[in-house]
């Protein structure tokens, strides 16, 4: 994994949940008291490469757009191409003003960003020098810096060639001088399974998942996005130290996970005698939940005798792929339950979609005008905005 020389510990630099979640209210002390109600938000993406990225990026660039979405948003959490949309969002928070003047919405340039064809290039390197190192020769860097190198590319080409996704992660740390919301990457760790977080907050403040940034050095935005995406083959795994980290939606490919977490620490702080109970008590908390996949529920069929001796431990793992997230998901809907928050999925695709949309690191014009569509006609987002505008 490529990584970036620091001059601190990001220990040392990044706040606690504890500290952050008394910044972010302090904050907005002001707006809160105006308010009956203070909606928080926590941003979940899920994996699916670009056409996850895309989606998650446009449905926040949208809302962002229309509202002033950024001063209520608590977290971005997300697996995979989900963690690439909401990097991308992230660093058009951080650099709106080095967007171009004809292309300044959120939308049209996580939209343009994302449309890139990270593919090519990848699988270039894929299936060129990585052939050669496979003997033992080395030959420069991996299809994995590839494919950070290409959204890095595709992002100078964005913002008047300024570097935001070689940016260090630790740039985007939140502090008392900006609104940025905590960022958290998931990864999975190959040897054991056990889930990483690249996160801008200290990991071990809020849960037990390997906290990446302590055992590494700095790591660029693009790199982190990546870590949280290498889904082998396209992307091997990658090395820190002895950990080899994969996709983080091989455990849990959605971010309910460390939401649930949050959530979890958040009840115990409400009696902190440090937080204004006038305050706390206005706050509501909601998930909103970009989703890629199709969401019938697939019909349980036989499988042959042949297909059942020889790879029935392969079909229970894929199997089980999937089940975690969704099992996770549904832990992280009762717990909004239980401190009266509320879940809002907002899906890409519709109940017996006809499209089917690929996943992969290129999108075609095709299918990227089929998303605008879907994006324009998406009902629980357009109630959502304007509930954001109009709030209760």
């Amino acid at each position: 994994v490529r990584t970036l020389p620091r001059q601190s510990s990001p220990k040392e630099i990044r706040p606690t949940f504890d500290e952050y979640f008394r910044q972010w209210v302090s904050r907005r002390k002001d707006s809160i008291q105006k308010d009956s109600i203070y909606p928080v938000y926590f941003l979940m993406a899920d994996g699916g490469a670009s056409r996850s990225g895309y989606w998650a990026a446009s449905v926040w660039g949208k809302i962002q757009d229309k509202t002033s979405f950024s001063e209520h948003i608590f977290c971005l959490a997300s697996a995979s191409g989900g963690s690439v949309g909401n990097g991308t969002f992230l660093a058009a928070l951080k650099n709106a003003s080095l967007l171009p003047a004809h292309d300044s919405t959120f939308q049209s340039a996580t939209q343009q960003l994302l449309s890139s064809n990270f593919l090519t290039f990848t699988l270039a390197r894929m299936l060129g020098p990585d052939i050669i190192k496979l003997a033992g020769i080395s030959v420069g860097q991996d299809r994995a810096v590839a494919l950070e190198e290409a959204m890095e590319y595709a992002a100078k080409g964005l913002y008047a060639q300024h570097d935001v996704f070689s940016e260090p992660i630790t740039h985007f740390i939140p502090t008392t001088r900006n609104l940025l919301p905590i960022v958290c990457f998931n990864t999975t760790r190959m040897q054991d399974g056990m889930p990483g977080v690249i996160s801008t907050i200290q990991v071990n403040s809020f849960s037990k998942r390997i906290d990446v940034l302590d055992s590494t050095q700095d790591l660029r935005l693009s790199t982190a996005m990546v870590l949280s995406s290498r889904f082998p083959y396209i992307s091997p795994a990658g090395l820190i130290g002895n950990s080899y980290y994969v996709d983080g939606g091989y455990f849990d490919n959605s971010g309910a996970g460390v939401v649930n977490e949050m959530l979890q620490k958040i009840k115990e702080l409400k009696s902190d005698t440090t937080i204004d109970p006038a305050l706390f008590n206005k706050l509501r908390f909601y998930v909103i939940h970009a989703t890629n996949s199709p969401v019938d529920i697939s019909e349980i069929e036989l499988v042959h005798p042949l297909k059942n001796d020889l790879f029935a431990p392969i079909v229970t793992l894929v199997g089980a792929y999937g089940t975690q997230t969704t099992v996770n998901d549904l832990r992280l809907i009762n717990a909004l339950k239980e401190i009266g928050g509320g879940y809002i999925p907002i899906h890409l695709y519709r109940p017996n979609d006809a499209v089917n949309y690929p996943m992969n690191w290129a999108i075609s014009k095709y299918y990227q005008m089929k998303m605008n569509h879907r994006l324009n006609n998406q009902d629980t987002l357009s109630k959502l905005i304007t509930h954001i505008k109009s709030p209760i």
